[in-house]
């Protein structure tokens, strides 16, 4: 793969008092090739949303390296990030709070592209171009972000976000509190960008169908490190990780009813958030973090930390049974 993005032995972790430490991201090593889309999946609380941030550079990583169009970008300052921003975008999840409440929609989109050094006309006439582009009305370049639709406003957080015609696009659940229509137009709308102006994206979700249907390569994330990672039609095909088997399972199906699902008593939950919880510190008892919720561990899984092998040729799984 020729790799426009790539982040090798990359961890974060959060210090957020009282003597706690929370390692949301565990050497975490892969790539994102030039037009082509890294799905990242995984529950909430995985870590996918600050593996984005940690390759965008808007948080610094504990260890690791971050490296875009082969150059490494993984301690450089505020400054002299500067000619990378352009190249490298993000969506965020929730639209509304990315735009200033009080600029209207233009003000705050011409606010960007005075910033990329465009002249008012140039910047007027590119913003037409991508609402166009992302089936937005002009009619909404008079209003405030608080007058538009969940769908408008993340169509909206795209836009700015294409005004630099970046390499790369970052998508931190883009899809996240909107209907399931609106869900689908948007994502022909990813697909689209990506086929007619060849960006490059890494898409961060939760929803496994959305992903396979988006993505070219997959990673799936449980407690910040990454179980299993593939091409999303053999890992769709082939899943070889527990713990994206059980993702899978927990993808709603038309004919199974309310009847038909797990009703887990309060204590277990209770049991397994402990061990996501002490898994996240560093002090729990297993080396594999998903072992204390998974069906097939082996006393190896306690004690020995699975290392990330080859089960096929780009199909790597870290687990033990692979």
């Amino acid at each position: 793969m020729d790799a426009l993005l790539e982040v090798r032995d990359l961890s974060k972790i959060f210090h957020p008092g009282g003597g706690r430490r929370i390692r949301a991201v565990n050497g975490v090593s892969l790539g994102v090739g030039r037009n082509s889309v890294l799905g990242v999946v995984g529950e909430s609380g995985c870590g996918k949303s600050t593996l984005g941030r940690l390759m965008m550079r808007l948080i610094t990583p504990t260890e690791g390296q971050v490296f875009f169009r082969g150059q490494e970008i993984s301690a450089l300052g505020r400054r002299a990030l500067l000619p990378f921003r352009r190249a490298m975008q993000m969506v965020f999840q929730n639209p509304f709070a990315s735009f200033n409440p009080r600029m209207r929609v233009l003000d705050a989109l011409m606010e960007v592209c005075r910033y990329y050094g465009m002249t008012g006309g140039e910047g007027l006439k590119r913003i037409e171009g991508l609402f166009e582009d992302t089936g937005l009305s002009r009619e909404l370049l008079g209003r405030w972000p608080r007058e538009l639709s969940g769908g408008q406003s993340q169509r909206l957080a795209i836009t700015r976000a294409l005004l630099s015609d970046p390499a790369l696009i970052v998508a931190d659940e883009p899809l996240s509190a909107l209907d399931v229509s609106v869900q689908a137009q948007l994502l022909n709308l990813l697909e689209d960008l990506r086929e007619t102006r060849g960006t490059a994206m890494v898409f961060i979700s939760h929803d496994m169908t959305a992903v396979e249907y988006l993505s070219d390569t997959v990673a799936v994330m449980y407690l910040g490190s990454v179980m299993e990672l593939a091409g999303a039609e053999e890992l769709f095909g082939g899943t070889v990780h527990p713990y994206t088997r059980t993702l899978m399972e927990a993808v709603p199906r038309l004919e199974a009813g309310l009847r038909n699902q797990e009703r887990r008593p309060p204590s277990v939950k209770e049991a397994e958030k402990r061990d996501r919880e002490a898994a996240m510190s560093g002090s729990g008892p297993s080396a594999c973090p998903f072992a204390p919720r998974c069906r097939e561990a082996v006393p190896r899984c306690r004690v020995e930390a699975p290392s990330p092998r080859e089960v096929s040729p780009g199909h790597f799984a870290s687990c033990h049974l692979a």
